[in-house]
């Protein structure tokens, strides 16, 4: 197709996407294609009419604020899988151990765990392609691919001075965002403390379409085995709203509020729980939040601590208030990430860190009196580093029943388990 007929049609659907949100405004639609016009005649360089297109859709937006903007079509496509918890692949969780691309996990159940691909084995190639130098981002590209398709991984095995070449065919790969504090050697997680088996521990990574049933079936499986609950929110950037009212509603009697929100010009609109709670009322509860706590795990955070359902430990959590609705563009290709409203704790008190906010004023979710716990990535980075380390080896299947579970220093869960055990002696 002729340039100039290319360019014709990206600013047809700019003059569309504009007019959409600008009705009566058509005057700066105008504006725009003119100047994307002019711009592709007249620049110093040749440049692609979709590149202008979605820089002119990213300058509407990306100044509205931190959490608003325009997602083309690779980062729709990522959002999409993270949301809905799917992507084509293997399954498998890689890092860097000691410099070298290395299998944190294969996924239970998922290709590559049929295929006999270990925790710890290190990836030397990947079909054919040495993997010296590579970041976890640079094998996950080459590792992905359509579903059907079959990739090899030659890896290096400890204790083995010959490396083996493992063929793999790919396929739909579902991802966890519930764990727990370990796996037995089925790759299945232990949702007890090692140390500590009476208390339940589940880490919420993120709040997605699946997360909800995850949480119901791991929830129903400790019921009468446990009596204290730690629920781990750390490192946790949030999802899907829903999400989060979802489990909220596991949790709190029916009629009690759940969050409220709250669009422009418009009163707020509050969201009660409607279910029987399946969390029996005498279990003892934590939740544990960190600087990187943030939106749906904030709403969880907040609901269960202004009804005084569980204590809050760790840090200040990040403090996003904000709603944001996906708008999908271009027949569904691309999206707009707008800001539509905002949400509020049950006791009413604000969430979002506005500019300018000051560690007085009100936002996030705070640890009770006492329960701070401060571990800072920047001024402590190794002692950050080393957790996160201990965290993956911890997380990874072990080979054998005998295999010994990674150690875990962890203040932060350290005083979590000290809160349980304080209110289960009715201390607390």
């Amino acid at each position: 197709m002729p340039q100039r007929n290319v360019l014709a049609i990206f600013i047809a659907v700019l003059v569309s996407v504009l007019c959409y949100f600008e009705s009566g405004r058509s005057r700066y639609a105008a504006v725009l294609a003119d100047a994307i016009s002019t711009i592709s005649d007249n620049y110093v360089e040749p440049i692609e009419p979709r590149e202008l297109f979605e820089s002119a859709m990213h300058g509407m937006v990306d100044q509205l604020d931190p959490y608003s903007g325009f997602m083309p079509p690779v980062d729709y496509t990522q959002f999409n899988q993270d949301m809905q918890q799917e992507f084509a692949g293997v399954g498998i969780e890689v890092g860097l151990e000691d410099g070298q691309l290395t299998v944190m996990n294969p996924l239970p159940g998922m290709p590559a765990f049929e295929a006999g691909v270990r925790s710890g084995d290190k990836i030397v190639a990947v079909d054919g392609t040495p993997t010296d130098g590579f970041r976890p981002d640079d094998a996950v590209g080459l590792i992905q691919g359509e579903i059907g398709t079959k990739v090899t991984l030659t890896v290096a095995r400890v204790n083995s001075p010959d490396t083996l070449d493992i063929t793999i065919e790919r396929a739909r790969i579902t991802v966890e965002s519930i764990k727990g504090d370990r796996r037995d050697t089925n790759g299945n997680w232990i949702f007890t403390l090692e140390q500590d088996p009476q208390i339940g521990y589940i880490r919420i990574r993120s709040f997605s379409e699946r997360t909800a049933s995850e949480l119901r079936v791991t929830l129903r499986s400790l019921n009468g085995n446990i009596d204290g609950l730690i629920l781990d929110l750390r490192n946790n950037a949030g999802g899907l709203l829903l999400g989060a009212i979802e489990i909220c509603d596991m949790f709190l009697p029916e009629g009690e509020l759940i969050v409220s929100t709250k669009r422009r010009d418009a009163q707020p609109d509050p969201v009660f729980a409607r279910e029987t709670p399946i969390v029996p009322s005498d279990w003892k509860m934590v939740v544990l939040v960190d600087r990187f706590s943030a939106s749906a795990a904030e709403i969880f955070a907040a609901c269960l601590q202004d009804h005084q359902m569980a204590k809050v430990v760790g840090e200040r959590s990040w403090g996003k208030g904000s709603v944001q609705t996906v708008i999908r563009m271009e027949s569904g290709r691309s999206a707009l990430r707008l800001t539509t409203a905002s949400y509020w704790r049950p006791s009413g008190h604000n969430i979002h860190r506005f500019e300018g906010a000051t560690e007085a004023d009100e936002w996030g979710v705070t640890p009770d009196e006492g329960l701070t716990v401060t571990l800072d990535p920047e001024k402590d980075t190794d002692r950050y580093l080393e957790m996160l380390q201990q965290r993956r080896l911890r997380d990874a299947i072990p080979n054998s029943p005998d295999e010994e579970y990674a150690p875990w220093n962890d203040p932060q869960l350290d005083k979590a388990v000290e809160v349980v055990k304080e209110m289960l002696e009715g201390k607390n």
